[in-house]
């Protein structure tokens, strides 16, 4: 014998409680809204963001594991939802992924932020940095700056250069012998 509908509009589900079917009154337990909908939820660029970062810092067999969870690198309690990841950093803007500002630190609002390739090839932990004129920046950056090859930069610091002589002196050019 059926108490009642839900009240949802157009629901026509058998009542559970508080005027709700079990689907409407779940979404309104958890999220305060029984019509709370997520469009696309598990194809979305922000899902696929949030859910690689979880399993990098929880699943032992996912590649790179042992670059973050197997480093200690967690995430804030918060973000074991989706809703909490999204209140906190938002939806992920196009060309841009999931980056850690400090890499020694863990996935939370204050260290986490959108970015690019660039942004994200510039704060890899095996860059090497150098300071010059009050600036550090990684070889990749200076070079560009100062356009130069990245391995020519390289090289000159290998062999003791100062930062100054290496991003000022510039590039010899080979002129070919004539026969």
């Amino acid at each position: 014998k059926t108490i009642g509908v839900c009240s949802v509009e157009g629901c026509d589900s058998e009542l559970l409680q508080r005027g709700f079917c079990r689907a409407h009154y779940m979404k309104w337990y958890r999220h305060g809204d029984p019509l709370f909908f997520i469009p696309a939820r598990g194809r979305t660029p922000t899902v696929n963001s949030w859910q690689a970062m979880k399993r990098r810092c929880t699943n032992p067999k996912v590649s790179g594991y042992e670059r973050y969870g197997g480093r200690g690198i967690s995430y804030d309690p918060k973000w074991e939802t989706y809703e909490g990841f999204v209140e906190d950093m938002g939806i992920r803007p196009d060309g841009t992924t999931l980056d850690r500002i400090d890499n020694d630190g863990n996935y939370n609002k204050s260290n986490c932020r959108w970015a690019s390739p660039i942004e994200q090839m510039n704060n890899i932990r095996s860059n090497h940095h150098l300071e010059y004129s009050g600036k550090r920046m990684t070889i990749a950056q200076w070079a560009r700056e100062y356009n130069l090859l990245p391995k020519t930069l390289a090289e000159r610091v290998r062999k003791g250069w100062s930062v100054e002589k290496a991003l000022t002196t510039p590039l010899r050019k080979i002129i070919p012998k004539k026969c």
